[in-house]
């Protein structure tokens, strides 16, 4: 039987090569299209590009960050929950 991690990498190698034939399709077309025509270079290109990388290293720590956070509290809540039934049991 799959389990849900199984089920959730292949959910996301799925969506993931979709993105990146959408990605190559538009880059592609942009390529083509800059061939055709001589278009400037847009303007900040290089400050939206640090930009870009900078909220997404962030968005990327802050997700491992909510990760640990629930990992550990999904942990403690059992561990919890038995020593009350614990305490009520040798009462």
């Amino acid at each position: 039987m799959t389990t849900y991690s199984e089920m959730t990498q292949q959910f996301g190698d799925q969506w993931i090569a979709v993105a990146k034939q959408a990605e190559d399709a538009v880059t592609d077309g942009i390529g083509r299209l800059t061939s055709l025509v001589d278009l400037p270079k847009l303007p900040l290109t290089d400050q939206f590009n640090e930009v870009v990388t900078a909220n997404f290293a962030l968005a990327e720590r802050l997700l491992v960050a909510q990760r640990d956070l629930t990992v550990r509290l999904l942990g403690a809540a059992p561990a919890k929950a038995d020593e009350k039934s614990d305490e009520k049991s040798e009462a």
